[in-house]
């Protein structure tokens, strides 16, 4: 990609501008119901959410919508890293209505960067944000992102994001991924280990974890199939709670108390963690952190997954990962194999003060 101007395109409904939300408004106000975001959980709206579908249709819905002023921030600053476009699915007869909205909210927002359709895998980006399953892996961006909503939440192993600043902090480091052969370093107080399911990070972790200098807070999940690592919560508490980092994977959370980390690094401990390549950015964006890739062969990843201890679903879903998660080497600071955990030692030690 070079040092050329990247382009980033931003999906419009339930990313810049509520669409779902006001949809709901207008199903408890007609119905007596008491809908919530929540009770979308996929993106076929089934189940007490399907009466939802029907305002899909209905002028009234896209009247409604407006874009938040913590949206218009974020438009201007992603403005500054790229060349932005609008890229929106919206049916004929309400694309007069999504245009006067989208110039309403973002007046100097050039005409020839707003694009309508549904075939959004016809059109290339750098870097792509959606909270559509299907959009994202279908996408023929480099860097395809999902946009967390309830309905997504089984997506596992893609690119992903909780909000916008966590989006400009991805969007930081993949442009640095596209300049830069060495990342400079500066006080990393943080270790996150970055590689698909089965890639051996909790075995590099545990050799770091032989140093007195590192420690690893504990973590929580919403799986009561994998405490062997982790402490069980419930969804609400999972919902409920401060976490530094979260993230789904085959279906079920995971997260780190914000305050576990903390107490750690006010003891002038480092501190590791295993994570996903989001969690991971999330982190860098929070604190001075060395991004470790684990490198594995396919052959010996996907070995690694049939002999976890999960159900068929988790370990589909982890399969299915594979190939987005590898291409996630190029967003860390460097890579080791196996048995390389000098490696991590050595960098890290060598820009600690």
């Amino acid at each position: 990609m070079g040092l050329r101007k990247i382009t980033i395109g931003v999906d419009w409904d339930d990313v810049l501008c509520d669409l779902n939300t006001r949809a709901i408004e207008l199903a408890n106000r007609d119905f007596g119901l008491d809908l919530k975001l929540s009770d979308i959980t996929s993106w076929e709206n089934t189940g007490k959410a399907s009466v939802i579908k029907k305002y899909y249709a209905d002028m009234e819905l896209y009247e409604r919508q407006y874009v938040t002023e913590e949206g218009k921030a974020f438009m201007s600053k992603l403005q500054k890293e790229g060349e932005v476009f609008i890229i929106t699915a919206v049916q004929p007869e309400f694309m007069g209505i999504r245009v006067s909205q989208i110039k309403k909210a973002f007046p100097d927002f050039p005409n020839e960067n707003i694009i309508m359709g549904s075939q959004k895998h016809l059109v290339h980006f750098d870097i792509t944000l959606d909270d559509a399953n299907h959009n994202i892996f279908k996408s023929n961006s480099a860097f395809p992102v999902l946009f967390r909503k309830p309905w997504n939440q089984d997506a596992t192993g893609v690119l992903s994001v909780n909000g916008y600043d966590d989006f400009l902090q991805l969007v930081y480091q993949i442009k640095r991924s596209m300049v830069e052969s060495v990342h400079s370093l500066k006080h990393p107080a943080m270790i996150a280990l970055v590689g698909p399911s089965g890639s051996g990070k909790h075995q590099m972790m545990e050799q770091l974890l032989s140093y007195t200098e590192f420690a690893h807070p504990i973590s929580y999940t919403t799986n009561p199939n994998n405490l062997k690592r982790h402490r069980y919560i419930t969804s609400e508490e999972f919902s409920d709670a401060e976490f530094l980092e979260k993230t789904m994977y085959g279906g079920y959370g995971y997260g780190t108390l914000k305050k576990d980390v903390t107490d750690l690094l006010e003891q002038e401990i480092s501190v590791v963690m295993p994570l996903d390549i989001c969690g991971a950015i999330t982190l860098k964006r929070q604190y001075p952190t060395l991004m470790v890739y684990c490198k594995q062969s396919k052959d010996k990843l996907i070995e690694n997954i049939l002999m976890k201890n999960c159900d068929l679903k988790e370990k589909k879903l982890r399969l299915l990962a594979l190939e987005q998660e590898r291409k996630h080497e190029s967003l860390c600071d460097i890579t080791v194999r196996e048995g390389e955990v000098g490696k991590i030692l050595e960098v890290f030690r060598s820009t600690k003060y």
